[in-house]
């Protein structure tokens, strides 16, 4: 018998890359790094090892079965679409014993056309958008809170 996940555990699946341009790979891979590195500061979270969910980079998946195999409690999913001037990413957590969306948001950033590494790398922007935000999950998700998501662009107004 396969036993249940920790209550805190969670896997950053890769991001989607939903632009036209394939080159845009290495921003996907680097934001969802990113977003690895900042839940790994938190120590209320079990992250999984991103080494461990690249396999999974552009499959369809099924919050359950991959909570299982990966012993996360918790998935983060999410997309990105750019163009010339705009960065918009949507993140999804789903809890993996009910594949039950618990929480999204859209967030969208302005930026020079050559400048898209800044959307994860611009700190002052991490603050001003989730750093001082604390998100509240179901309270059966165990989970609690899922805070400092700081490598998320500017929330959409």
């Amino acid at each position: 018998e396969v036993e249940p996940p920790a209550e805190t555990s969670m896997a950053v699946m890769p991001l989607v890359n939903l632009t036209s341009d394939k080159e845009q790979d290495y921003f996907v891979d680097g934001l969802t790094e990113e977003l690895t590195i900042e839940l790994t500061r938190h120590q209320e979270f079990q992250v999984i090892a991103s080494q461990s969910t690249i396999r999974f980079k552009g499959r369809q998946i099924d919050p359950i079965e991959v909570g299982k195999d990966l012993g996360a409690r918790f998935l983060l999913t999410g997309s990105l679409r750019q163009d010339v001037t705009t960065v918009k990413v949507n993140v999804l957590l789903f809890d993996t014993l009910s594949a039950e969306q618990i929480w999204g948001e859209s967030y969208r950033r302005d930026r020079k056309p050559a400048d898209s590494t800044d959307v994860y790398g611009d700190r002052s922007s991490r603050r001003s958008c989730l750093g001082r935000r604390r998100y509240r999950t179901s309270r059966r998700s165990g989970l609690g809170r899922l805070s400092g998501l700081g490598a998320i662009p500017a929330r959409d107004p």
